[in-house]
């Protein structure tokens, strides 16, 4: 799992964005909703990307600053 963790952890946070950024589009282009009323009226997705950004920051601060993340032979 430390292996995973160590080298997935742009993936995790790409796959929020690519979730915040389908549903926009899909929301802005089937309801006409704008950029502002999407973010603010629709918490989940805004929730998800930051919770995926601050898996990343974590990921990649214990990565570079520490032995947390360490297995032997890679």
């Amino acid at each position: 799992m430390r292996t995973v963790l160590r080298r997935e952890y742009n993936g995790v946070c790409g796959v929020a964005l690519g979730y915040f950024m389908l549903e926009a589009v899909c929301g802005m282009l089937r309801k006409g909703e704008t950029w502002r009323d999407r973010v603010i009226h629709d918490a989940f997705w805004s929730i998800l990307l930051l919770v995926g950004v601050g898996v990343l920051l974590i990921l990649r601060t214990l990565k570079h600053s520490n032995c947390l993340l360490h297995v032997n032979g890679h």
